[in-house]
């Protein structure tokens, strides 16, 4: 297919000296012959089919016709208007008699399974994301309050390659999409104005274009993209420089991307990508309800994985039928690499390989999460892939579980922790339950000790924020006190690996970790990941339910 369109392309420059209507006349054929397959419950009538090969004119002349019965009386909409064939507008879909744009992203019209109504994106009204920028540009008024105006340049992601022609899997920008919510590449989003006045919001996006249209989908173009987002202004991305370039005295602040069309213009600005965090650290209702609905799917797909688990199976197996569990649910992709570790592996601690057969005295080691509309989940379980936890695997574990308890009832006080408390506590907890099971000699005492004794056993922090990003908001200091609004993970480990010979034997080769996602709430600790079996008993019974 992609050799096709090279050779497409090639033949459509052939024809420079010519007019552009034949090549774009065959875009709309195609275009609308859409149409008719959605009008008649994806079943071509005879009449369409034997048109299909019939001249331009003739297919055109019948979708004029087939365009006769829908209203265009006053009363309607603006959206229900139908753009006549041969414009630069994308050609519509027709729903309930109404016209409906297909844009580059889902819409409530044309995908209500994803966007309710009333919303703009799915999740998240219009008025949420403008609120953002409001207080975006509040916060930054407040932080430099000797300076009048301010521009803000956000620019998107852009589409990379892996190899010529065949592009990676795009995912947005989180702090483009936090603010804006426009979905595709090569954007720009403006946001500027001056102290007490109400910024103003500009979008500059690609621009319609019916060749690439006929190969990767409709663009949304400047009048989708303030329609569907409710932004002040929107021109296509060509546009940008010279509107950046009529505010030379304004104090300009900029996130650095791959985006090398606006890179030049950015060359004296300041970062605003901590002020962004300090937004998105503090979760919204809105935001909260999609995390949950991340962490479900997620929860929901590691029990059905976990109850996949049996001697000697394939650590690619058991990733699959987790990638399969969270899309069917409506996960969009996996929200990082996921670590899926067998026996002595569980010990390295980004095991992303995930290639080795898992033999039947050994445990499965899985970190994983399932993205859902660019928010996050991150979840680890530890199980044995015969159902039932042999002794040294029960003693660590039931160890680890009772300091990953201990650590959550600690957010009842959130007031007083940071992140690095929580760290330091996990260290001296750890390093006291090997103690008590002989694992490590008695020899520490003060907390400094013990601390250093733990970390040996759990080298990785015992928690970080979460949101759109799996490390969300990585300018934010652990240091910080953990306040309503926050999610973050508790993901207390012990690592012993097979080479460990100052351990008994009997626990060499065993790495647990127990992973949960929290948001903070005024009253206390909410565990987003409640539905995931989490002790002994609750992980053993998915296999009795098994065996059933």
């Amino acid at each position: 297919m992609i050799m096709f369109r090279r050779a497409f392309l090639a033949h459509r420059g052939g024809l420079g000296r010519c007019t552009f209507s034949h090549q774009d006349y065959s875009f709309h054929i195609f275009s609308s012959f859409a149409i008719v397959k959605n009008q008649h419950n994806n079943s071509y009538a005879a009449n369409n089919r034997s048109n299909y090969s019939h001249s331009a004119s003739k297919v055109t002349k019948n979708l004029k016709t087939g365009f006769s019965n829908v209203s265009t009386s006053k009363k309607a909409s603006d959206e229900c208007s139908v753009p006549a064939l041969g414009t630069d507008q994308p050609t519509p879909l027709l729903r309930r008699g109404c016209a409906v744009t297909p844009l580059g992203q889902p819409t409530a019209d044309t995908h209500p399974h994803l966007v309710k109504a009333g919303q703009c994106i799915s999740g998240f009204t219009a008025d949420e994301l403008a609120g953002r920028r409001e207080r975006l540009f509040d916060l930054l008024c407040y932080t430099m309050p000797s300076l009048d105006r301010h521009i803000v340049v956000i620019p998107s992601a852009s589409k990379i390659y892996m190899t010529e022609n065949i592009p990676y899997t795009f995912r947005q920008n989180s702090n483009f999409y936090y603010l804006c919510g426009f979905m595709e590449p090569d954007s720009v989003l403006v946001i500027h104005g001056r102290r007490g006045e109400r910024p103003k919001s500009v979008l500059f996006v690609p621009k319609h274009d019916p060749l690439n249209e006929l190969w990767d989908g409709p663009r949304t173009g400047p009048s989708g993209a303030k329609r569907l987002l409710e932004v002040d202004e929107a021109y296509t991305t060509e546009e940008v420089e010279h509107f950046i370039s009529r505010y030379p005295k304004a104090m300009q602040w900029s996130q650095r991307t791959n985006f090398r069309a606006v890179d030049h213009l950015l060359t004296k600005s300041e970062s605003i990508e901590p002020v962004i965090h300090r937004l998105r650290l503090i979760k919204s209702s809105a935001e909260v309800e999609v995390m949950q609905k991340a962490a479900d799917v997620t929860c929901e797909s590691f029990i059905e994985t976990i109850r996949a688990s049996y001697p000697f199976v394939l650590e690619t197996q058991l990733g699959a039928k987790f990638d399969f569990e969270s899309r069917i649910r409506g996960s969009q992709r996996p929200a990082y690499p996921p670590v899926i570790a067998g026996g002595d592996r569980a010990n390295i601690i980004h095991y992303i390989a995930s290639n080795q057969i898992v033999r039947a005295d050994e445990m499965v080691l899985m970190d994983a999460g399932a993205e859902v509309h660019l928010y996050a989940s991150d979840v680890t379980r530890t199980w044995p892939v015969t159902g039932r936890f042999t002794r040294p695997q029960r003693e660590v574990y039931q160890l680890l579980q009772e300091v990953h308890e201990k650590l959550i009832s600690n957010l009842y006080q959130w007031e007083v922790y940071t992140l690095d408390d929580l760290f330091e506590q996990m260290c001296t907890q750890i390093a006291r339950g090997l103690q008590d099971m002989g694992i490590v000699e008695p020899r520490a005492s003060s907390e400094v000790e013990l601390a250093r004794i733990g970390y040996q056993f759990c080298p990785h922090h015992v928690s970080h924020y979460l949101g759109m990003d799996v490390h969300d908001t990585p300018s934010i200091s652990r240091k910080t006190k953990l306040c309503p609004g926050m999610v973050v993970t508790i993901e207390p480990g012990i690592y012993i690996p097979q080479n460990r010979s100052d351990v008994p034997f009997r626990y060499r080769g065993i790495g647990i970790r127990i992973e949960d996602d929290v948001l903070i709430t005024k009253d206390g600790p909410r565990i987003l990941s409640y539905k995931c079996p989490r002790t002994l008993d609750q992980i053993e019974a998915l296999f009795s339910y098994t065996e059933s």
